[in-house]
């Protein structure tokens, strides 16, 4: 079974998401120390804007290629 002081890997912010609420359960439960806990907070923190900001770059990236692909003179 996974310990209290394993994540799963945080790679969306639906994981992120998911692994607050685990924390949050084992700080409530007794098996995580609430200092542990508050020491991940700002990197998961961290970890869910740089997934934010990846995010933001490949949908912007995605809209610039459709549109070029729109503007394209004929021919070109």
């Amino acid at each position: 079974s996974e310990s209290a002081h394993s994540l799963p890997k945080l790679e969306s912010a639906m994981a992120v998401r998911e692994a607050v609420a685990q924390l949050i359960a084992e700080v409530y439960a007794g098996k995580l120390h609430p200092r542990v806990a508050a020491g991940l907070a700002p990197l998961m923190n961290l970890q869910l804007r740089a997934i934010e900001a990846t995010d933001l770059d490949l949908r912007v990236a995605k809209v610039e290629k459709q549109l070029a692909v729109r503007i394209r003179p004929a021919g070109a």
